[in-house]
């Protein structure tokens, strides 16, 4: 019984180590969002439909792909952190990490769930909002009808005059 309860205490610790790490990545990135990102950004990666991507210098803890694309009216940091799965999973991925977010960004960010429109390949998520600074936890068809998805969190950073407009 002592050992169950010691590898419970162990397995709770490096979790919440875990989190904290992810978090303190996390605010690093939203501090950074008004600068457009620099303290993140690397290499040039590409062009995409006129937009610059770049490599980002870190990879935040339990996602992969992490990217910044930049364009006229935004700034994006971009992660991935799960590919190629389906609907129903994705959505459950995506309603943990809500949670995760919540514990991370309650009282400095609104959480809202995503509103899906035609436009939009978004199938759900949700959004935490602050002025001109948005972090999504969106799950996206890999491609146009695909039955398999991935999610993605995202922190952007919306151009002054955009912003503006909305």
């Amino acid at each position: 019984m002592r050992i169950a309860f010691i590898l419970f205490l162990l397995l709770s610790t490096n979790s919440v180590f875990s989190q904290d790490g992810f978090a303190k990545q996390l605010n690093q990135i939203i501090k950074d969002s008004a600068n457009y990102f620099s303290k993140f950004k690397g290499d040039f990666k590409k062009i995409q439909d006129n937009d610059s991507l770049f490599y980002s210098t870190i990879t935040l803890e339990g996602t992969k792909e992490n990217d910044i694309l930049v364009t006229k009216i935004l700034t994006q940091y971009r992660s991935e952190i799960i590919d190629s799965i389906s609907e129903r999973k994705g959505k459950t991925i995506v309603d943990e990490w809500h949670e995760k977010l919540i514990g991370i960004l309650s009282g400095k960010f609104k959480p809202e769930k995503t509103r899906i429109v035609s436009w939009s390949p978004v199938k759900y998520g949700w959004n935490f909002k602050n002025g001109d600074t948005w972090v999504d936890i969106s799950l996206f068809p890999v491609s146009t009808n695909s039955h398999k998805y991935f999610v993605s969190l995202a922190i952007t950073h919306f151009a002054e005059e955009f912003y503006k407009v909305k």
